[in-house]
């Protein structure tokens, strides 16, 4: 997807977020040949980066159309994706791209210093008000952040930039209240696609984690591109920093930062916790690769960094029992169907992180069915993260 050129400036990031890499990790973070996480440190004198207790060797840094960012232009907690094709099981990797991937990209306006909020895009945001120090109102900037409960966002940096093309802006979050012309993005911005190119041909739907690049039309986002955000296609060996935004009441797997689901087996490795450790806004580094379609998870490194229980202060997690009263289940829209519960009818909406048990599809899903939906509450809607038929016992 094409971003927003831009030459960094550089300003204050936050800081004491270091990683307790304990030295049994090394051999499979090492071996990773794509992370997708955050900058713990640069070296610019010997053009390195540190991201999992590994030093990467910087060939080229990386946003949108520009390729020739300069590494004292990082800053620590940067959101980035690293790529490299050296596997050696050494300290230091080289041969290694970077490319920026900001969570928001835009105007920063109505900063408080004292309270640490602000708004950029007109959403309101706050952060640890360090990271203010060097932004002024009226500054383009970009944000990394990790997600919250309810579509919220925690804010890990903020970096001053002068961008090639103002006007344009982008922002990540949770698709919901999907219409045929416009949705809500995150918890309040209202996202007109009436004439957005969707990359790949994505089908949208409530529950999507999206990036959209557009304009600022007074409280509307005219979008002119969406791209559905998803952990597809992992290479073999891949490194993923984010949180459980959902967890499998066994614990067999969990969605991390809404965009996709990894499943644990007998083999995975667990570092600084155990399988039981696995909930919902937890801190994870996950080690994974695809098989059958599916992502296996090699390795969990449970982390205190960036972790704050007030991002989740209690779980959305709900279950249902009962009856499909009206399936409207439209693969090319809505991806949804109404169930007659205890608590009354509800609307349940389906992803692609979505599982499916006692071999269900989202195809097969008929009124009159009965059935269990586990699903947590986005901005007022149910997603649903596991779909199995009711049990009779």
């Amino acid at each position: 997807m094409k971003k927003v050129a831009v030459l960094l400036l550089g300003t204050v990031m936050l800081s004491g977020c270091g990683s307790d890499d304990s030295g049994d990790t090394v051999s499979s973070h090492a071996q990773a040949n794509v992370i997708e996480g955050t900058i713990e440190s640069i070296n610019p004198l010997a053009n390195e980066v540190t991201m999992n207790g590994v030093d990467y060797h910087v060939t080229s840094v990386s946003f949108g159309n520009k390729d020739d960012i300069s590494l004292n232009d990082l800053k620590a907690n940067m959101m980035v994706r690293l790529s490299t094709n050296d596997e050696a099981n050494l300290l230091t990797v080289s041969n290694a791209k970077l490319t920026l991937e900001p969570t928001m990209v835009g105007l920063i306006t109505e900063i408080n210093p004292q309270t640490g909020d602000f708004k950029i895009n007109g959403v309101a945001l706050s952060a640890d008000n360090v990271l203010l120090t060097e932004i002024d109102n009226g500054d383009w900037v970009m944000i990394s952040s990790l997600p919250t409960a309810n579509a919220g966002y925690h804010v890990l940096s903020i970096v001053k930039f002068e961008p090639d093309d103002h006007g344009k802006v982008e922002m990540e979050g949770l698709l919901n209240h999907l219409e045929d012309h416009q949705f809500i993005l995150g918890s309040n911005l209202i996202v007109n696609y009436e004439n957005a190119q969707i990359e790949d041909n994505a089908l949208l739907s409530n529950g999507q984690w999206v990036e959209v690049t557009g304009t600022i039309d007074g409280l509307i986002f005219k979008a002119e591109s969406i791209e559905v955000e998803g952990y597809n296609d992992l290479d073999q060996n891949t490194d993923i920093e984010g949180i459980i935004t959902n967890v499998a009441k066994d614990k067999s797997s969990f969605i991390l930062n809404y965009k996709g689901r990894f499943f644990v087996t007998s083999n995975t490795i667990y570092e600084d916790g155990k399988k039981e450790n696995l909930a919902v806004g937890t801190y994870l580094e996950v080690t994974a690769k695809e098989v059958n379609g599916k992502n296996q998870v090699l390795e969990i490194e449970f982390e205190t960094q960036d972790s704050d229980e007030n991002d989740w202060p209690d779980s959305n997690d709900i279950e249902f029992i009962g009856k499909i009263v009206s399936d409207n289940v439209d693969i090319n829209k809505t991806k949804s169907f109404i169930m007659n519960t205890l608590q009354g009818e509800k609307t349940i909406y389906m992803t692609a992180s979505t599982e499916f048990d006692d071999n269900l599809t989202i195809l097969n899903l008929d009124t009159g069915m009965d059935i269990e939906v586990d699903a947590y509450l986005i901005n007022g809607q149910y997603i649903a993260s596991e779909i199995e038929r009711k049990d009779n016992d």
